[in-house]
């Protein structure tokens, strides 16, 4: 079962690609939400969270570019075996016995 996860997600180049697969979800569910507010302050503050978030959003994305899907399904193969788990899957409530 781990091992046809895994042939599976290698079909799938790096993590941005999961990405674009998703329908490009926000990254971020934090900064202004709400209609252009009429005080200087807040829109001199919401201007400075966009521009960091947007600069953070664009590094996150290249870390998915370079990120593979074979890394990450290395990754949880060594997890899953220094675990102990017997069912690839303890999220969804297995307990490995």
């Amino acid at each position: 079962m781990v091992g046809a996860v895994a042939a599976n997600m290698m079909l799938v180049p790096c993590l941005f690609t999961v990405y674009e697969g998703g329908g490009h979800p926000p990254l971020f569910n934090i900064g202004p939400q709400a209609d252009p507010s009429p005080c200087l302050v807040e829109q001199a503050v919401n201007a400075r969270l966009d521009a960091t978030l947007a600069e953070a959003e664009a590094r996150l994305l290249a870390q998915f570019a370079a990120i593979t899907v074979e890394e990450v399904a290395q990754d949880f193969e060594r997890r899953f075996e220094e675990s102990g788990h017997t069912v690839p899957f303890p999220w969804h409530g297995a307990t490995g016995e």
